[in-house]
């Protein structure tokens, strides 16, 4: 209530003879006032706490510990290839999806945390009290858990999403923002697929020592050199056979001062900054020159094949099937030489659009291979839609299987379902004879891994395989 009161006083003596006042109900703009507050503070689309309010009680915890290390804990959840998903969808689904996301991850606070969206489709988490990174580890176990089951979205399928989750503890001089940057760059980790994974990250364990910035500008500068980025081939190899029957290609950078930088660090990179595209376009037509090279020189090699992978990113240029076709014809290159490698999530973020592209790289005669098949929560009713020449296993399953042989289950049933829609069947991570046995059992026909060699670089391969006069049956 708003009071208000005024005194009556009379002419003559000045004394007061009355009091006359109001009251106004002023509910409305009181919940106004605390409207706009709240509005300042917190999300609008998901009702959690937005990065101001996150960044205010993080930096007061960090205060709290009066020089000490505080005892807290910084968490940043990413939804895993969001703005595919968002093109896939209308706004109001996309903002379901972010609602449905954020109330999940609700599920796993305690009293004492923070839990904010930070920006987009990154979530961040305060943890109070821990001093520890095994319970940051148990917090993404839970997260991840959280988010295993679909979310069903108004007037469309139930969605499977994975999220990224980095990590940094205080070492006892950061400011707010250098931990939530920390815990921000653990995202992208080289070395470390978060999204598989509960992996955590300190602070302590980052490299500061590469700015990403100037990273992507070195990158830059590699793809317009021409001679920083190289291509190396790792063997296919007939399971049953020992026979050699192509090479999946694999991009190396030499750094000039740092040497050889991991895919797992620039690969990212390339694919935030778009710099895939031309790196894409070039991994392509090296390996057309490469498999005429190699089809020319070795008397064996005349249905030798390369397997090239296609980042998403390039999928979505309006052009990418023009410019496939355009490097083919200039390099004279039969299509039956190349196979292109598309990830199993890269498909599933845009059926229809990629049904269209699918469909005329196969007019075009070229083959076809889902790549890391059974890692994204896919529907297998997708995989005969897209008429697809080969499946890949990925290695993590192989690795299960050497773990726990009852986990060939899974390889066997995979592979029973691409050879029953015509696909070959090529496991990945084959490591050792055993490995070989096993997997040809379970019914694979192919395989790729370091028992049969590691990627090399295409003279060292030459060198190999000239002095054969026959088709290699021997490990590279």
């Amino acid at each position: 209530m708003l009071c208000h009161g005024l005194t009556i006083r009379d002419p003559l003596s000045d004394r007061a003879t009355r009091i006359v006042g109001s009251q106004s109900d002023i509910t409305e703009r009181k919940q106004a006032e605390q409207q706009v507050l709240r509005d300042a503070f917190h999300d609008a689309t998901t009702g959690l706490p937005n990065r101001a309010l996150f960044m205010d009680r993080l930096a007061q915890t960090l205060r709290r510990s009066d020089g000490s290390v505080a005892s807290c804990a910084v968490i940043v959840v990413e939804v895993s290839r969001f703005a595919s998903l968002a093109n896939s969808l209308t706004p109001t689904q996309a903002d379901h999806l972010l609602r449905e996301v954020g109330e999940r991850l609700a599920q796993t606070v305690v009293a004492s945390d923070t839990l904010a969206r930070l920006e987009g489709a990154s979530f961040g988490f305060l943890l109070q009290g821990v001093s520890e990174e095994n319970a940051v580890g148990h917090r993404a176990l839970a997260i991840h858990t959280a988010l295993k089951a679909a979310i069903t979205l108004p007037g469309a399928q139930g969605l499977y999403v994975t999220v990224r989750i980095g990590a940094a503890m205080p070492n006892g001089s950061q400011r707010a923002e250098e931990l939530l940057r920390d815990a921000s760059r653990a995202l992208n980790r080289p070395g470390t697929d978060a999204e598989k994974s509960v992996a955590m990250f300190a602070a302590g364990g980052m490299d500061d020592a590469v700015d990403p910035l100037a990273l992507e500008q070195d990158l830059r500068i590699a793809i317009e050199a021409g001679d920083q980025l190289q291509m190396h081939y790792q063997p296919i190899v007939d399971l049953v056979s020992g026979r050699l029957v192509g090479f999946e290609s694999l991009m190396r950078w030499h750094h000039p001062t740092m040497g050889l930088v991991s895919p797992m660090r620039f690969i990212p990179l390339a694919e935030e900054s778009k710099l895939i595209i031309p790196m894409g376009l070039f991994a392509l037509d090296q390996a057309c020159q490469q498999v005429n090279r190699w089809r020319q020189l070795l008397p064996f090699a005349g249905a030798l094949f390369i397997n090239v992978n296609v980042s998403g990113v390039q999928m979505q240029e309006a052009d990418f099937v023009e410019r496939v076709a355009e490097i083919l014809a200039l390099r004279q290159t039969p299509t039956d030489a190349l196979k292109l490698e598309i990830t199993e999530s890269v498909v599933l973020d845009d059926v229809e659009g990629m049904l269209s592209i699918l469909s005329r790289l196969k007019a075009m005669g070229l083959r076809l291979a889902i790549d890391d098949f059974g890692t994204g929560y896919s529907s297998l009713s997708y995989l005969h839609q897209f008429r697809f020449d080969a499946v890949k296993i990925d290695q993590s399953f192989v690795r299960a299987m050497r773990q726990r042989p009852e986990n060939g289950l899974i390889i066997r049933m995979i592979a029973e379902l691409g050879r029953g829609l015509g696909c070959d069947v090529i496991a990945e991570g084959v490591e050792t004879t055993n490995d070989v046995i096993k997997l040809a059992q379970l019914g694979c026909m192919y395989g790729q891994g370091y028992h049969f060699g590691r990627p090399r670089d295409p003279m060292s391969i030459e060198r190999l395989l000239l002095p054969m006069r026959e088709e290699p049956e021997v490990v590279l």
